[in-house]
């Protein structure tokens, strides 16, 4: 029992040496403001043990990411915090992105932490993406805009990237449901292009909006497979097409049977008798 005790003594002697980050969250879950640009995450810690802790590095996965620590090296029992910005830009709904904190930490050098941001959508704007085969007949396809923000928001004019394109913006509540009436000149040829939406909202990131549309090829078929004929047509193949006769092998000539030759009697010398 002594020997147990003592071996758990040095066992937590040997781990407070150690030291190590402990973050109060590796995982921040956070709802922005519609009036947001960039969204703030601040990531709080203390550092374990009796060695100091030295942050290396913040490793961003995002081009919409910054962070920074507020020092580089913190004391024993030291706190501090990770500071991280998003911008919002056109992001909807929940995002999540990571960062990475690379320091002398020996329990883990290597930490991810993570920021699960959930961004107010203001206009549901269906389908997200408008949509023609090559060669389909050339018809106008409605996009609707509904508008889910607290304040009206207008459709006041839209521009279509592709001169074949051409949109129409219709009013069917005024601030609060719109329909864009896209008409293609032709879908002879593959296009990608979108719709700027202009509106009158009062968060800048909301004011221009973009709608794509595109013109796609058909699936094409899996290589080396040929689709089934119909049976019309496999009707008409088999009238068309005489019948194989598989010749018979030649049946070889009867051979005669022929009795066997005669086998003359063994002489016996009559020395060999006595």
């Amino acid at each position: 029992m002594k020997c147990l005790l003592i071996f758990i003594f040095l066992l937590g002697l040997s781990s407070a040496g150690r030291g190590g980050l402990a973050f109060d969250a590796d995982v921040v879950q956070e709802t922005a403001k519609a009036s947001e640009q960039a969204h703030k995450v601040v990531f709080r810690f203390k550092v374990v043990g009796e060695k100091p802790i030295t942050i290396k590095e913040v490793q961003l996965t995002c081009g919409c990411l910054s962070a920074a620590a507020d020092k580089t090296t913190y004391a024993p029992r030291e706190s501090g915090t990770i500071t991280a910005f998003m911008t919002l830009g056109s992001f909807e709904g929940e995002v999540t992105k990571s960062i990475y904190v690379h320091s002398d930490d020996p329990t883990g050098p290597r930490r991810q932490l993570q920021m699960k941001i959930t961004i107010p959508k203001l206009m549901e704007i269906s389908p997200d993406v408008t949509t023609w085969q090559v060669g389909d007949a050339p018809v106008p396809k409605t996009i609707s805009v509904k508008v889910l923000y607290e304040k009206p928001i207008e459709v006041t004019g839209v521009i279509s990237t592709r001169e074949k394109f051409t949109a129409e913006v219709k009013e069917i509540t005024k601030g609060r449901e719109y329909q864009i009436v896209l008409s293609p000149e032709t879908t002879a040829e593959p296009v990608l292009g979108a719709l700027r939406l202009t509106t009158t909202c009062d968060v800048p990131r909301y004011k221009n909006r973009l709608v794509f549309f595109n013109v796609v090829r058909p699936s094409a078929a899996t290589p080396g497979r040929r689709a089934p004929p119909s049976a019309a047509a496999r009707g008409t193949a088999t009238a068309n097409v005489p019948p194989v006769t598989t010749p018979r092998p030649a049946t070889p000539p009867p051979v005669a049977s022929q009795p066997p030759a005669a086998v003359p009697p063994l002489l016996v010398p009559r020395n060999r008798l006595k």
